[in-house]
């Protein structure tokens, strides 16, 4: 009896211990989901974008933060349209591109703004 009881609550705790779930956010294999650094001299720029179209960019100088702003992210089309702290006009429009085998962030004039990690 001692074992079958022991078995029982072997088996039950395996039913109901999850494993750690993927991100089942909607957008969560987009390309752009990740972290993107530009780093020249002093200056840090970081972009994180999140699968739920939530991102972070972080400025910083000397590894001090100086700036530091959330915005969420959406598709359109191939280019990607960051919007910040919720105010449509305050957004900044970019698309992905390649440069030396590494995934690059363009901004709306081609140039480069920051390397996937």
């Amino acid at each position: 009896m001692k074992k079958l009881f022991l078995f029982l609550a072997l088996g039950a705790s395996v039913a109901f211990t999850s494993c750690n779930k993927d991100d089942d956010s909607p957008n969560s294999n987009d390309e752009i989901v990740g972290t993107w650094i530009d780093a020249t001299g002093n200056y840090e720029d970081i972009y994180v974008f999140n699968g739920d179209n939530s991102g972070n960019y972080v400025e910083k100088e000397n590894g001090d933060v100086i700036d530091e702003e959330s915005f969420t992210w959406s598709k359109v089309v191939d280019s990607y349209v960051l919007i910040y702290g919720g105010d449509e006009s305050y957004n900044e429009k970019y698309t992905i591109g390649e440069v030396d085998g590494k995934k690059v962030l363009l901004d709306d004039e081609s140039e480069e703004a920051a390397i996937k990690q």
